[in-house]
């Protein structure tokens, strides 16, 4: 399986049949639920904490509906249990 957003690279077989399966960006209220279901799969009340809300809602937006970006960036946040923790992956990624 090969994902990608450049639609000049659908156009290369690869060597295999290739089917293209074009995937839309997921609604805001669905990029939050898929977020918060991975990143506070080990809370204790399965949510976000008032004080980490501001910066999960900033986390999803930057994801801009990409599921991947969202599964991905949730995964590693649902280790990270302080706001200092938080901050510090949200200052370090590269959003470009």
């Amino acid at each position: 399986m090969l994902t990608t957003r450049r639609e000049d690279i659908e156009s290369f077989s690869f060597g295999v049949e290739s089917h293209v399966h074009k995937i839309q960006p997921l609604e805001m209220g669905d990029a939050r639920d898929l977020f918060s279901m991975k990143a506070f799969s080990s809370y204790l009340k399965k949510s976000c904490s008032s004080e980490l809300l501001p910066l999960a809602r900033e986390l999803v937006e930057k994801c801009e509906g990409l599921s991947l970006a969202i599964v991905a960036l949730s995964g590693l946040m649902s280790s990270k249990k302080s706001l200092k923790e938080w901050s510090t992956v949200y200052n370090s990624l590269n959003w470009h």
